[in-house]
């Protein structure tokens, strides 16, 4: 691992935070479990999910037609083997980093010998940026300058087509990342080209024009004919069917969140600034639902809880929100509250209990998971069946959980995103520092930091108090008391001898947070809350409004999502409401004004990332009507 962060050099934008290498955060607790499980799993189903690592892939000189596929994997599974220290998976990694560097030739260009499509290797460039930070291996840095070099010179002749222009962002971020290492003047020139040949994602999440599902101005068999006759979208001609294509793309807008953000370290401006926040609420007004995630079945799809929300685009989007919190000042913490809400609850439920088959796509109310045919906008019937699809870029999802835990500071100190538990081990105030976080979080509110020096140093220690809570209490280890709200951050600045001892109770009050048709989801701490369906129970329930709610913890330690029952309920009271049927093989939206039929009554909502079959997003009663 290197022994450094990699902060912003001069005349970048100064970034106030920067990520820790890869390696420096450790699951612990339920999330080392998780992981676990997850690392297990990609073990055990290699073969079946990732056939080209038998030697056969086109990324170890084999003949299989894997080029993306295989980049795609090995982006996802580097986070894992390395966060892990999975030995087989670390292995694996290594053996495809080893035969990309070998390949390399005189020009810059590495991969599959004739691979003229830019997009997988934007994918090694990840999985090269992630091992040097883990390895420190030199190797890997030299090989992404000959390789930037190469593409300095080649790209006004072979632009950047189909996916590697509308996800460009990803190539402007390992470039910028070489850039804050070397300084090598050559790397900005390539940021401005390859920015010219992105799709404009400033402009789209600005204007955002995009605000009803795909399928009632592009029916997919219009827009599927366009793009054929168009031909591949082409960086520098951006044909309109193909920029409808890639615009409303969820897991090319996943991609696309970060663009700005890495444009404005190169060209820094307010439209780069503002346009994350001002795109992401747009986009959660107008295709949102209440598991924190924007719908993409594979395209925009408007904000009914029954179109399906796109894994690959979940873990994306967490990839972008942790770039962006590392990028620069300008970004807020609130996308850290996002970045937690994707974690705890969209990704663990696309995934089975033993982590070998996921959901391609999953719904916020999914009452049945069948091949019966959905109004999906592309994705097929089988898109919401579990199953041990290859091996990809959501496998690194738990993982980028883990490594965005914590990041360093430009003081010279450790700042905390997120609470899950883990152990960091880095450098702070010019010596090695160690903080193990314990606790249940986010099944309970009760954090426990301990701080381990071997010399005394000072240094600060920033504590991100979640959006979601009222308040605050951090203990400090000399007993003072500090208040906070949500949405602030805590800053412990002193000097530390040996090891030291913080608590943080962060009182978790079940919410009601309002959605599309006045539609209402219960949310507990950074928990989304769902009723579990099993068996015959029934699932057209509405919530009633302003009715008070229970929360209820058990004791004991935490556990992995989907391992057993989990004592964290949320008591409230609903009534059945026969307005609410089903539209074939789903659930129809909320009725926007549901009556009773039947008295009240209290049930209980469970954590989401624990269910399979669930109802999350309620019609809701007004208490006149209950």
């Amino acid at each position: 691992m290197i022994g450094r962060a990699i902060f912003n050099r001069t005349p970048l934008p100064p970034n106030r935070f920067a990520p820790l290498p890869l390696g420096a955060v450790k699951p612990a607790g339920w999330l080392e479990e998780q992981l676990s499980i997850q690392a297990r799993a990609a073990r055990e189903t290699l073969t079946a999910r990732f056939p080209g690592a038998d030697g056969s892939s086109s990324w170890l000189g084999g003949t299989r037609d894997d080029a993306t596929s295989a980049s795609e994997a090995l982006a996802g599974l580097v986070g894992l083997a390395y966060v892990t220290g999975d030995e087989a998976l670390v292995a694996l990694v290594r053996r495809f980093v080893d035969w990309t560097l070998r390949s390399q030739t005189e020009s810059g260009d590495f991969g599959p010998a004739g691979l003229a499509d830019w997009w997988p290797k934007l994918m090694m460039l990840r999985v090269l940026q992630r091992h040097f930070t883990a390895t420190a291996d030199r190797e890997a840095l030299k090989c992404m300058d000959r390789f930037f070099r190469f593409q300095l010179q080649t790209l006004p002749s072979l632009p950047l087509m189909g996916h590697a222009a509308a996800r460009a962002g990803e190539n402007l971020q390992s470039v910028l990342f070489l850039y804050s290492l070397t300084g090598q003047p050559y790397l900005r020139k390539l940021c401005d080209l390859i920015r010219a040949q992105s799709l404009d994602w400033t402009d789209e999440l600005h204007i955002f024009p995009h605000i009803r599902p795909t399928a009632k101005y592009r029916p997919w068999p219009a827009l599927e004919a366009g793009l054929k006759a168009e031909g591949e979208f082409s960086g520098v001609d951006q044909k309109v069917n193909g920029r409808e294509y890639h615009l409303t793309h969820a897991v090319d807008l996943a991609f696309g969140l970060k663009t700005p953000g890495m444009i404005n370290l190169v060209k820094s401006g307010f439209k780069e600034v503002s346009a994350f926040k001002v795109g992401w609420s747009k986009l959660m007004k107008q295709h949102g639902v209440a598991l924190g995630m924007y719908t993409g079945d594979d395209h925009l799809a408007g904000a009914n809880p029954a179109q399906g929300v796109n894994l690959d685009a979940v873990c994306e989007t967490m990839v972008s929100l942790s770039a962006l919190i590392g990028t620069g000042d300008e970004f807020g913490w609130e996308m850290a509250d996002v970045l937690e809400k994707l974690s705890y609850n969209a990704l663990p439920a696309a995934w089975s209990r033993d982590g070998r088959c996921s959901q391609r796509l999953q719904q916020a109310d999914q009452v049945d998971v069948s091949l019966s045919p959905r109004p999906f906008y592309n994705a097929p019937n089988d898109a919401l069946c579990m199953s041990e699809r290859p091996i990809g870029l959501s496998e690194g999802g738990f993982a980028q959980l883990a490594s965005s835990l914590w990041y360093a500071t430009g003081d010279d100190g450790l700042a905390a995103v997120g609470y899950a538990p883990c152990t960091v081990s880095f450098v702070a105030g010019g010596e090695r520092v160690r903080v193990d976080v314990s606790g249940d979080y986010p099944f309970g509110g009760q954090v426990a930091l301990r701080v381990t020096v071997k010399q005394p140093c000072e240094f600060p220690l920033y504590l991100r108090i979640p959006g979601w809570a009222e308040q605050a209490i951090l203990t400090l280890p000399d007993g003072e008391l500090m208040q906070m709200r949500g949405g602030e951050i805590a800053c412990v600045r002193r000097r530390w001898i040996g090891e030291e001892s913080l608590e943080m109770d962060l009182p978790m009050r079940p919410r009601l947070t309002r959605w599309a048709r006045r539609s209402g989801a219960v949310e507990l701490g950074p928990l989304l809350m769902c009723l579990n369906l099993t068996g015959d129970t029934p699932w057209n329930w509405a919530l009633i409004e302003d009715e008070p709610m229970k929360a209820i913890t058990g004791g004991g330690p935490a556990r992995a999502f989907k391992q057993g029952v989990r004592d964290v309920r949320v008591l409230v009271k609903a009534a059945r409401t026969d307005e609410w049927a089903m539209g074939g093989a789903s659930c129809q939206q909320p009725p926007v004004e549901p009556q009773a039929d039947g008295a009240p009554q209290v049930i209980a909502l469970t954590p989401y990332g624990d269910s399979d079959l669930r109802i999350a997003q309620f019609p809701v009663i007004p208490p006149s009507k209950g």
